[in-house]
């Protein structure tokens, strides 16, 4: 599956930006802005919010597909463990990933995954190993289709 986004209609972006606009004004307690400067300031965090949102929106639409959510939670984890200098542990995750899954995506995502936190913590030819196998299971894959 292919993850298309699908654009916002025009009316849905500015509806948005009118109510970043009136919660900044009730809540910040932001006075209407009479200056030319203000004004772009205003209109400058306005397109922050509307970004903000589209990044969100583009998140729950990752979030809401399996795989794309799966790859996600794998980069995720793996910053995690990265940042903790324990990327070994990221090898045991995904071989418990490509072992409980079914899902032959998410299977060769995590393979690719194994492959590299291999080779970063040095086992190389594990990782050629990892990554032969992921192309022949790929290659028995598109030979069902």
């Amino acid at each position: 599956m292919i993850y298309t986004k699908q654009k916002q209609p025009a009316t849905r972006k500015r509806s948005n930006v009118v109510i970043a606009m009136a919660f900044l004004i009730s809540v910040a307690g932001i006075p209407v802005a009479a200056a030319a400067e203000d004004i772009d300031q205003m209109s400058q965090f306005v397109g922050l919010m509307q970004n903000f949102f589209t990044l969100m929106d583009s998140m729950y639409t990752a979030a809401s597909n399996p795989e794309h959510a799966a790859l996600l939670q794998m980069n995720s984890l793996e910053d995690l463990y990265k940042a903790s200098g324990n990327l070994r542990e990221m090898v045991v995750v995904y071989r418990d990933i490509i072992e409980k899954s079914t899902n032959p995506t998410v299977r060769r995502l995590a393979r690719m995954r194994l492959a590299d936190a291999l080779k970063e913590t040095g086992q190389m030819t594990e990782a050629i190993e990892v990554l032969k196998h992921a192309i022949n299971e790929t290659i028995a894959e598109s030979n069902r289709q």
